[in-house]
């Protein structure tokens, strides 16, 4: 369903805005995905390998331990991350030749610690099974929400 989303969201964008809009929304779109994963540091994964044995030997307070301890560490990443890229937007659009690129990395700066914080959870739910949960937090349900707000 979420890549179906993610079809529809293309369509969507440039049918009513063009194709220069899609350009800059795919463009806010990747490094929103580069950073966010950047901001991650790898610990989406941990989270996914140490939550189901702390989960199955009912190690709840090393569990809330772990989720507790890569939140720390990767929001404050990844509002650095943000800060940067919110700062050079002018220059990244200039080298990409768009006026229109610099609000699209400014907002899309401001995105990048939600994004992380979903991305942890989604791998959190993960590594405690809780599969539902898991696909929420995905980056479909995002693009399902704003592809039924644009139709």
């Amino acid at each position: 369903i979420g890549a179906l989303a993610g079809y529809i969201l293309a369509y969507v964008i440039t049918t009513s805005y063009g194709a220069e809009t899609f350009g800059v929304f795919e463009l806010c779109l990747t490094f929103l995905t580069i950073f966010s994963v950047l901001g991650r540091l790898g610990l989406d994964g941990a989270l996914v390998r140490f939550i189901p044995e702390y989960n199955e030997k009912g190690e709840f307070a090393s569990m809330q331990k772990a989720y507790k301890f890569a939140m720390s560490v990767c929001l404050p990443v990844s509002l650095v991350l943000g800060t940067a890229l919110f700062f050079s937007a002018e220059l990244l659009a200039s080298i990409f030749g768009s006026q229109h690129l610099e609000d699209g990395f400014k907002i899309t700066a401001f995105i990048i610690p939600f994004s992380t914080w979903m991305g942890l959870n989604a791998e959190a739910f993960r590594g405690m099974k809780r599969m539902v949960a898991y696909s929420i937090f995905q980056r479909g349900t995002i693009d399902l929400i704003a592809s039924l707000q644009n139709i």
